[in-house]
């Protein structure tokens, strides 16, 4: 089995790079990322998907990951994302993994801000 110290790309959406290798037309998993992985390898991923919307899905304990992000840009942000195997979530980390699967809440009832009008004014039109 071979297994690689670094690993470049986006598993949710686009090309992956495993090193030293050649790229993967297919994009693969996050668990077949770090499957391949040494240990103690990093999988990087860069991406304009923001942190509430990209870490909940790397932030898995299956997965046998520590995860830190930061974000580079002024106008139009990127994200890096830096997965370190065999590494410890933290626990507010594990609490947003965890957010993925939890069922959503159902939806609050609409609030009118006035009363609902009762007049019918198609029958109020003389022609």
């Amino acid at each position: 089995m071979f297994s690689f110290p670094v690993s470049i790309g986006d598993p949710f959406t686009g090309l992956t790079v495993v090193y030293p290798s050649t790229p993967i037309s297919r994009a693969p998993s996050p668990l077949q990322v770090t499957r391949v992985l040494q240990p103690g390898g990093r999988f990087i991923s860069i991406t304009f998907a923001q942190p509430h919307f990209r870490k909940r899905h790397y932030a898995q304990r299956a997965y046998n990951w520590s995860i830190r992000h930061t974000s580079y840009g002024s106008d139009f942000h990127y994200f890096l994302y830096v997965m370190k195997k065999d590494g410890v979530l933290s626990s507010s980390d594990l609490a947003l993994g965890q957010s993925l699967h939890r069922q959503p809440s159902p939806p609050s009832p609409v609030c009118t801000l006035q009363e609902p009008d009762r007049e019918n004014y198609l029958f109020n039109i003389q022609l």
